[in-house]
């Protein structure tokens, strides 16, 4: 699994923060599951921690987006790290291409 883009707001102002990941296949098989670990940065310090499970099928070299929303963020600028694991149940090849933070 890639994770190609993050679209994440600067700002949040009514205590939800929303982004979007766009994930692309870069294995052999069809992706169907996969663990999405992210935290929320404020100031450099974690305000906040999560794991989802992603499920969905993504065909080898196709793309697809991932919506997130987070609850109780606290007003202000933030930046968030995400990074992918365990795709359809296995270790990543390729954990390099797992990780993006904006």
């Amino acid at each position: 699994a890639l994770l190609v883009d993050i679209d994440v707001p600067s700002r949040n102002c009514d205590s939800r923060a929303a982004f979007d990941l766009i994930i692309e296949n870069g294995g052999t098989q069809n992706l169907t599951s996969m663990e999405v670990h992210y935290q929320l940065l404020a100031d450099g310090e974690v305000i906040q921690a999560h794991n989802v499970q992603w499920t969905g099928n993504i065909a080898r070299g196709e793309r697809d987006l991932f919506s997130i929303v987070v609850e109780n963020v606290p007003p202000g600028a933030y930046h968030i790290a995400v990074t992918l694991k365990l795709p359809n149940g296995m270790p990543d090849a390729r954990m390099s291409n797992n990780f993006l933070s904006g």
